[in-house]
């Protein structure tokens, strides 16, 4: 589910930009460069939502831990970094011109970070440390993961509302 919220807010993003760029015609005198911040504000509530999601979810494991596969797990979260680094790197450089562009690029920067944390809960897994009784981490890896990825999520999100809401009273 939450790849298919990320193509679905990158996808707004590319169609927002392509009709931002759009002339003015004389039904709408001042373009549809608005529909760029409207994508914009859309993956900051995505990211939002994913990140209240996501906190639900790990507030649950912590009482109801399930058992994980590592392995899968590793191979997952390795496909994924190296997806949104990728991704990442690609929208770098625009990020800083477009309102639009930095709303994604942020939400692959966090994807990118809870990929990362992901793989390092799958490593710590596969080490004595999970079946030590230190913790649950053999029974519940991802647990402690989105509790921070949600908080970091939740956060990230205060930019791109902030420069939305300069963008949009803008005059």
């Amino acid at each position: 589910m939450h790849n298919f919220a990320d193509a679905g807010a990158l996808g707004a993003a590319i169609f927002a930009r392509w009709l931002g760029r759009r002339a003015p015609t004389p039904r709408h005198t001042y373009g549809f460069k608005r529909a760029e911040i409207l994508a914009a504000l859309l993956n900051a509530a995505a990211l939002l939502a994913i990140s209240m999601l996501i906190g639900r979810a790990a507030f649950g494991r912590l009482f109801h831990p399930e058992m994980v596969q590592s392995s899968v797990m590793l191979v997952a979260a390795l496909i994924a970094l190296a997806a949104n680094l990728a991704s990442v790197g690609l929208l770098k450089s625009h990020s800083r011109e477009d309102i639009n562009v930095r709303s994604a690029f942020l939400h692959l920067m966090q994807d990118a970070l809870a990929s990362g944390a992901v793989f390092a809960a799958a490593l710590l897994t596969r080490t004595g440390i999970g079946a030590s009784g230190l913790g649950a981490l053999s029974r519940c890896p991802p647990a402690p993961h989105p509790c921070l990825g949600g908080g970091a999520r939740a956060a990230g999100t205060y930019g791109p509302h902030e420069d939305q809401r300069r963008e949009c009273c803008r005059r």
